[in-house]
């Protein structure tokens, strides 16, 4: 089972003075996982047909049952990718997909996505008592070797939010894999050079309105590097494919906890998600 957040231009937007977050839930049911849509990141379209409809705790969801048809439209830089049965769109949905698109790029850039009540900061972190959301960088990222004789992650994510002292977490173990994510830094060159190219595309004058600010030029990354610990295999698969360092991340539901070394790190589990978002 997939559940899914979606927006569109009919819902209202986030009400900061409530702590309201606009969504419709659409929960997609597939024997296969492999079956089910392949969401990539925060911005992606879904297109829905033959959904079904239901109510839970007072609110309406959608139901994508097997009978129901979806497909994933991605915007790449020249073209729009499409995941799902093929089918040929008309001119007016392509110029819906291309509308909707800009329209969420947008929101995504002006508008909050997260409840402020589920908000935490990587310096919070080891003070969580509940799981929560956060938005960071990647800065690291290696896979753990498969031992039969315990249980352990299926890799760890070293991420950053400028948040903190400058004092990273210690790597979970000082495996070649893990030593290699400190080669360049902590955190890395790599994260650098993304927030800088990042800092001159929001300085551009196509960002740029009467009322945002020039950022200045990022000469240094502060703030700590924490440790994610990656347990469920699909979490782990669609991160190699999906992040590299560099990119921003969103985590949902996201906790903390503590390794059998004794080291704290955040944890994502079962019920938690991370997936990269649009620079």
């Amino acid at each position: 089972m997939l559940s899914v957040s979606m927006v569109d231009q009919s819902l209202p937007e986030y009400d900061d003075k409530d702590d309201i977050l606009h969504v419709m839930n659409v929960n997609i049911f597939r024997k296969n996982r492999g079956d089910l849509p392949k969401l990539h990141k925060v911005g992606d379209l879904i297109r829905l047909h033959d959904a079904g409809i239901q109510s839970y705790n007072g609110d309406v969801q959608l139901l994508g049952r097997t009978t129901c048809k979806m497909h994933v439209i991605r915007r790449e830089p020249t073209h729009f990718h499409f995941d799902g049965e093929d089918i040929n769109f008309s001119l007016d949905e392509m110029d819906l997909f291309t509308s909707l698109w800009e329209w969420g790029q947008t929101r995504l850039s002006l508008k909050s996505t997260m409840k402020h009540a589920l908000r935490f900061k990587l310096s919070e972190g080891a003070y969580m008592e509940e799981p929560g959301d956060s938005t960071v960088m990647v800065c690291g990222m290696y896979e753990t070797p498969l031992l039969s004789s315990r249980q352990i992650p299926c890799g760890f994510i070293r991420v950053w939010d400028g948040t903190g002292a400058s004092m990273s977490d210690p790597l979970p173990d000082e495996s070649e894999a893990a030593l290699a994510t400190i080669a360049n830094g902590d955190p890395p060159k790599e994260a650098l050079i993304a927030l800088h190219a990042t800092v001159q595309g929001l300085n551009s004058a196509s960002h740029r309105t009467e009322s945002t600010k020039e950022i200045s030029e990022i000469v240094s990354l502060c703030g700590c590097v924490v440790n994610i610990a990656i347990w469920e295999s699909p979490h782990w698969e669609f991160v190699k494919e999906h992040c590299k360092v560099g990119d921003f991340m969103r985590l949902r539901n996201v906790g903390k906890g503590s390794l059998d070394n004794g080291l704290i790190c955040l944890m994502a589990l079962a019920k938690s998600w991370l997936f990269p978002i649009p620079p």
